[in-house]
C-alpha cells in the first residue's frame, strides 16, 4: 500500500519525513527546535522506524515506510502507530517549521540520539493546539 497523493501532501505539510528534516525560521539551538518549552510552541518527537522501543532492529524499506505513514494518517494521526517504534526521550519545541533538503543525520543529532538512530527511516511528529484569536469562518 502506497500513500495517495493527497495523503502524501498532508504528510509533507504536517510531518517531517525520511531524509528531509526541518528548519525553524526563528533562531533556535537547532534546526528542529529547542529543548526549552516556550509559549505557543509545538512539541516535536522523533521516532526511529528501524528499531522497536527496546532498540531491537526492525525491518524497514521504502515500501514499508510509506505504508506505515499511510496507516498513521488514515488512523487519524494515531500515535499508537508510531509508539511501536523507538522514541527519542527528549522532545524539541518550536513555533515554526520549514522543510528544506538537508542531511538526514541532522535530526538524530538535534534530538541527542545520533549514537542510536541512523540517518534514514525516521520521522518527527510535531503537534500542538491552535486557538484562533477571534471567531470566524
Amino acid at each position: 500500500m502506497h500513500p495517495t497523493p493527497a495523503t502524501f501532501c498532508r504528510l509533507i505539510f504536517a510531518m517531517l519525513i525520511l531524509a528531509l528534516g526541518t528548519q525553524v525560521i526563528a533562531q533556535t539551538p537547532s534546526e528542529f527546535g529547542t529543548p526549552e518549552v516556550k509559549n505557543a510552541a509545538m512539541i516535536g518527537i522523533l521516532y526511529d522506524l528501524k528499531q522497536d522501543q527496546k532498540q531491537q532492529p526492525m525491518r524497514m524499506s521504502h515500501k514499508a515506510y510509506g505504508a506505515l505513514i499511510d496507516e498513521f494518517i488514515s488512523k487519524n494521526w494515531d500515535e499508537d502507530v508510531l509508539n511501536r517504534y523507538f522514541r527519542a526521550s527528549r522532545p524539541l519545541y518550536t513555533t515554526q517549521i520549514f522543510i528544506p533538503v538537508i542531511n538526514a543525520n541532522t535530526a538524530p543529532k538535534a534530538f541527542g540520539v545520533d549514537n542510536i538512530v541512523k540517518p534514514m527511516y525516521w520521522v518527527i511528529h510535531y503537534k500542538g493546539q491552535v486557538s484562533a484569536p477571534t471567531s470566524g469562518t
